[in-house]
């Protein structure tokens, strides 16, 4: 794959869009309209990058996006039933990892393992404006969530998520030239795992009065990315010496 979407010069900060981006679970559609001026583009939510600022975003954006062609077949995806996974093995730019994502009737988990990269290295779980206050930096440890207007978002795993809620400046044509330079402020939420210690991530986003309750295991490893609900469906992602294919099945599970 390539980085899309840099066209007329505009977008020039967008290049981590091919990182895994994924912004599919929206409460109001008021999380990410008019976000554009005010962005970490650093931390596009669902993916796994380097903490690059406007600079080094640009250099890299500019003229035919210099990001590398993907080097492996593992990405496929699968729907039914209300259930659906999607995953990738990522490979350029000195990042690689396995990255899956489980869509089920409550919400979506989203798993990552194996991961490495230049460091700082952050898996960002969502960057969305905020309809509430600002609030400084909170740890959100394992079985512990974080809410942000109608979305909620559950930990996993032992790797610690971050999230905060600050008030941000900038300007339409600090990412598209030919736009408004006048100045705009709002308050953006950020919750992002940093991988300085974890090279994992195991979170699930729900509706702000959602639980993790659905959710009875996971398995996070190169070989099996597996999620089991509570009403039997256990869906994986299997890598082997012949390849990578999703499995749907049945198990029994003891309440």
């Amino acid at each position: 794959y390539k980085g899309t979407e840099w066209g007329l010069a505009e977008n020039r900060l967008g290049y981590n869009l091919n990182y895994g981006g994924v912004m599919t679970i929206m409460a109001t559609g008021e999380e990410y309209p008019e976000l554009n001026p005010l962005t970490d583009y650093a931390k596009i939510p669902g993916t796994t990058a380097p903490a690059w600022d406007d600079a080094v975003l640009w250099e890299r954006s500019v003229g035919d996006w210099k990001s590398e062609a993907g080097t492996n077949d593992d990405c496929g995806g699968y729907a039914e039933d209300g259930y659906g996974v999607l995953y990738m093995r990522v490979e350029h730019d000195g990042i690689a990892g396995d990255k899956a994502y489980f869509a089920y009737p409550g919400g979506m988990v989203c798993l990552g393992c194996g991961l490495s990269g230049p460091e700082p290295l952050y898996t960002t779980v969502d960057q969305a404006f905020c309809p509430g206050e600002p609030f400084d930096v909170r740890p959100v440890l394992r079985g512990e969530s974080t809410v942000n207007g109608g979305m909620r978002y559950h930990n996993l795993c032992d790797a610690p998520m971050t999230a905060e809620a600050k008030t941000v400046r900038g300007a339409w044509s600090r990412n598209s030239p030919a736009q408004s330079q006048d100045e705009v402020t709002g308050c953006v939420f950020l919750c992002y795992i940093d991988h300085t210690v974890h090279d994992s991530y195991a979170y699930a986003i729900t509706a702000q009065n959602g639980t993790a309750d659905d959710i009875v295991s996971v398995v996070n490893t190169h070989a099996e990315q597996r999620v089991t609900f509570a009403d039997g469906t256990s869906l994986a992602v299997l890598r082997d010496e012949n390849g990578c294919r999703i499995e749907r099945c049945r198990i029994e599970v003891t309440h």
